[in-house]
């Protein structure tokens, strides 16, 4: 899979130790600010799930369901998938992190911020 970086980088999310999706770093944030932002996002969607009616549990079988769904489609059958798929499991994979289903710090599921490391411009001097 082709990841989409960033100027200041990119992060790539991990289902099954497979690269299945990966959204750009645009801004000069430092790693902490982007958990935060991440968190964030994750939060906002299980409040808005609850406020919907449903119970924890059916929110971690629905967000276990879609990246399943995603992961069969752009892995296994090897389609495109749309911008729409792609924020379902960005959404699924942040919640499951969330809720403590899926341990960010295991090898093969999860995220990594990966920022480009910008090279200092050596000043030569000649004498």
């Amino acid at each position: 899979m082709k990841t989409i970086s960033g100027k200041y980088g990119v992060i790539p999310f991990f289902y099954k130790g497979q690269i299945l999706s990966s959204i750009p770093i645009t801004e000069d944030l430092k790693p902490w600010e982007l958990e935060i932002g991440l968190t964030k996002y994750s939060n906002e969607f299980i409040v808005l799930q609850m406020r919907n009616g449903k119970k924890l549990n059916e929110i971690i079988l629905q967000s276990k369901f879609n990246c399943e769904m995603f992961y069969e489609k752009r892995f296994l059958d090897k389609k495109k998938t749309t911008e729409d798929e792609h924020a379902s499991f960005l959404f699924s994979i942040l919640t499951l992190i969330k809720l403590n289903v899926i341990d960010n710090d295991r090898d093969h599921d999860g995220y990594i911020i990966c920022r480009k490391k910008h090279r200092k411009k050596l000043r030569i001097i000649s004498r």
